[in-house]
This record gives C-alpha cells, sequence and structure tokens, in this order.
C-alpha cells in the first residue's frame, strides 16, 4: 500500500475524492531502491481518469538532472512518439525522497511487468522492439557518409576526446601515455589513449564502411 501522504498527493493532482477510486498495485522495488507504483484512478474530472505510474525515489537519485524534468523534455522533444512514453504529471518531495506521477503510456496494462523481472528471450525481444522504434523516430534526419573522423568526433568525443574525464585520467596513470602500447603484468596491450588522439594514423586502415550520424544515446556500453 501507497503510505496515506502519498496517496493524499495523488488525490489532490488528479482530484481524486476516495481511497475506493484509486486501485493499485507494486510493480517492482526496482534495482534503483525506488518504490514503483501502478494505479488505476476513477477522477472527478473525467478526462484525467485512467492508468498511473507513481514512482518513489530514494534521496540517491536525487543528484544533477531529476529524472522527473528528464522525461518531461524528452516527451516534449518526441511529439510523433509521444504516446509511446509516459508523460509527467507532477512531482512533489515527501519524507525525504521524490515522488512523481507519470501517466502510464499507450493507457495500457498489459506490459506493465518489470522489465527487469523479464527472462532473456523477452529482454531481448522488448530491447530489440524499443531500440528499432526509439531510433528510427529521433534519426530521421540523419546523415549519411563521411570520415572516421567526423564518426568519431559526433559520436564519440565527449565520451573519449581530449576534453572528456578520459583523457587526463589515462595521462595520469599511465608511464608513457603518447605510447602505441602499455605493459601490464608482463602482456602488451594497445594504449586506448593513442588510438584516440591520434585517429588520423589508423582511420586509413578502415574501408568500405558506412557510417550514419544521428541522435544515439551516447552510453558506450
Amino acid at each position: 500500500m501507497m503510505p496515506n501522504e502519498i496517496r493524499n498527493f495523488v488525490k489532490e493532482k488528479l482530484f481524486v475524492v476516495s481511497d475506493q477510486n484509486i486501485g493499485e498495485k507494486i510493480l517492482s522495488g526496482g534495482r534503483s531502491g525506488s518504490d514503483v507504483y501502478a494505479i488505476k484512478v476513477m477522477s472527478n474530472r473525467p478526462r484525467l481518469s485512467g492508468n498511473y505510474i507513481v514512482k518513489i525515489c530514494p534521496p540517491t537519485l536525487q543528484q544533477g538532472e531529476s529524472e522527473a524534468e528528464k522525461a518531461r523534455q524528452f516527451h516534449d522533444y518526441s511529439p510523433n512518439f509521444s504516446k509511446r512514453l509516459v508523460k509527467y504529471i507532477d512531482k512533489k518531495h515527501i519524507d525525504g525522497k521524490d515522488v512523481i506521477i507519470y501517466g502510464q503510456a499507450n493507457e495500457s496494462q498489459l506490459h506493465s511487468t518489470s522489465f527487469s523481472k523479464l527472462d532473456a528471450k523477452h529482454l531481448a525481444r522488448y530491447t530489440r522492439c524499443v531500440s528499432r522504434e526509439l531510433l528510427s523516430v529521433l534519426n530521421q534526419d540523419a546523415l549519411t557518409g563521411g570520415t572516421v573522423e567526423d564518426f568519431f568526433e559526433s559520436l564519440l568525443n565527449k565520451q573519449l576526446g581530449k576534453n572528456s574525464r578520459f583523457t587526463p585520467r589515462m595521462e595520469e596513470l599511465l608511464d608513457r601515455p603518447d605510447a602505441q602500447c602499455v605493459a601490464l603484468e608482463g602482456a602488451i596491450y594497445p594504449n586506448p589513449l593513442y588510438f584516440i588522439t591520434n585517429i588520423e594514423c589508423w582511420s586509413g586502415n578502415l574501408l568500405n564502411l558506412h557510417f550514419r550520424k544521428g541522435a544515439v544515446h551516447g552510453d558506450l556500453h
């Protein structure tokens, strides 16, 4: 059961007059430590009746730009895709935690299983589906062609370039940061810092590659 103060916040925001008009089930404790509820409300305002997600985030998730703000920005950025995205409704700080109300995507309860609880087969299936649809919408104005240097500059430079955190960290750790290789426990390995600061030395070895540049997630993992 949602705590009373959080339930009262939901009732106030969605114009629900009675606890009997809120149905709820907990989806997951979440790997992040958040409590996540799926709720169905009957509001005094018919347009607000429907399915919602209530997420209760612990203090560790409140650093930097908030999850609620990111969700709002993404929803606004992708209007053609908005029906497939949770919609940010409101947020309130309660008992040291951020409580966020989202409108449930597609008004659907069929896919309300926590993603982390899916088996490997379904994880792969839904990940491919989401990736295809997200990237196809976000990359409608994608550019094709260009050089290896162009590709690196547009996609990887923020993570690995000269002004990233990676470069000064590697320069601090390596005795010879400008060397092509490094020795670790008797084995020889390529020096990643050398290859990202000397792209022109190896980019000519990549032949017949078709580069596509557009909006991407940017996380190298």
